[in-house]
């Protein structure tokens, strides 16, 4: 019998120790984890304020595109509307590839919702065809990339190619395409290729 009751006093001892573990972590461990799950939990609630910001405008555009008043759209400025995107893809593709879901949750909502009027914009015709080309490849692309770092899913030969790609062209876009959008919001005349021109310049420099 003293045998047999051996394992149980081991067992319960060995719970006793784990407990006492426990309770022994330090204050500042607890802190910094409680700290932590907070912020998580903020990062979160922040889906609501982008979803407030993004749904309007897409609302009120999918009624003017309803009443046929396709023209209502034409004062949509399609290139800040793809400089947002860029942000959001650039944010969305950082926080994936770190593993930080809330954040790349809040990007996701940005990244759909220019996407979405971006849809509409070039539905009513005020977009040029390559900018719709190169947007929706850039959306799909990313979205498939990122989606597999989020989620963990080891990636195959061809998926950890196509990571490395992104991500190198994430910063090079990025490089390029900023001096494009300033040079447009301080000379709107101006060619959009001017801008990517010098961004090209200022990254091979």
């Amino acid at each position: 019998l003293g045998r047999r009751r051996a394992p149980a006093r081991a067992t319960q001892a060995h719970g006793r120790t784990l407990s006492g573990a426990s309770d022994s972590l330090p204050p500042s461990f607890v802190l910094r984890a409680r700290w932590a799950a907070a912020t998580e939990g903020l990062v979160a609630a922040s889906t609501a304020p982008f979803l407030a910001l993004a749904l309007p405008q897409v609302a009120k555009n999918a009624a003017n595109l309803a009443a046929g008043d396709a023209a209502a759209l034409a004062g949509l400025p399609w290139l800040g509307y793809a400089a947002s995107l860029v942000g959001n893809m650039l944010m969305l593709s950082y926080f994936s590839r770190n593993h930080e879901r809330m954040a790349a949750c809040v990007q996701l909502v940005g990244v759909m919702g220019q996407s979405a009027v971006l849809a509409q914009v070039a539905g009513a015709g005020h977009m040029p065809g390559w900018a719709v080309a190169v947007i929706a490849a850039g959306v799909v692309t990313g979205l498939g990339v990122n989606f597999t770092a989020v989620l963990g899913i080891k990636p195959g030969r061809l998926m950890t190619l196509l990571q490395g790609v992104w991500y190198a062209a994430g910063v090079l876009v990025g490089a390029t395409t900023l001096p494009a959008f300033v040079l447009q919001a301080v000379a709107p005349g101006a060619s959009i290729w001017q801008g990517v021109c010098l961004g090209a310049v200022a990254c091979a420099v």
